[in-house]
């Protein structure tokens, strides 16, 4: 999982994968103090979606809502804003991206020590976007805190800048937040979709 996630809990062992799983407790914690409101206008986007997505006979497929609700709620609260305040080409552009770097990830996960065989460039692209768009979101909240100051940057960007006191290094705070971002969305949507 390395070429998409980078250093972090998933792809580190010992001290290195101990410090990761502190880090990360700790912004869970902060986290479960959210209150239920700040969910609210992800409902209110999951709501509508079912609504048009209803088929004629009452069928909906949940599975692609949950995909986009959770991306939603997840980049919400580790980017400071929601993957749905995205433009709908460039979203879908994300989404595509990742759910590609995420399948190659799969594969390359089954293959364990022979992983390095599955490395085609569609991947490779997928993975690389997927980064940029990780280090765009923690750029716009280290300019936010050099031009606005670090407490107002915690406010806004709560999880990076907790992130960036612990580790003071820009492309582990990255990482950090890819993996939380695997983390939060697909598990979180798939028990949604097995719990409705």
């Amino acid at each position: 999982m390395l070429p998409l996630l980078g250093e972090g809990i998933f792809s580190q062992d010992g001290p290195a994968w101990k410090r990761s799983r502190e880090l990360i407790r700790h912004q869970f914690v902060r986290v479960h103090k959210e209150t239920p409101q700040s969910f609210a206008p992800h409902v209110d986007v999951l709501l509508a979606g079912i609504a048009e997505a209803a088929t004629a006979d009452g069928r909906i497929d949940l599975k692609p809502l949950m995909f986009e609700y959770t991306l939603s709620t997840t980049t919400g609260l580790l980017f400071g804003e929601p993957h749905s305040n995205m433009p709908k080409e460039q979203g879908d552009a994300v989404r595509q991206n990742y759910d590609d770097a995420s399948f190659g990830c799969g594969i390359r996960v089954r293959l364990a020590d022979a992983a390095f065989l599955y490395n085609p460039a569609k991947f490779k692209k997928a993975c690389r976007a997927v980064r940029d768009w990780a280090t765009f979101f923690a750029s716009k909240a280290m300019q936010y805190k050099d031009e606005h100051g670090e407490q107002a940057a915690a406010e806004k960007y709560p999880f990076i800048i907790d992130l960036w006191k612990e580790m003071q290094d820009f492309d582990l705070v990255r990482d950090q937040l890819l993996h939380i971002l695997v983390a939060g969305r697909d598990s979180t949507a798939s028990l949604l979709c097995w719990t409705m």
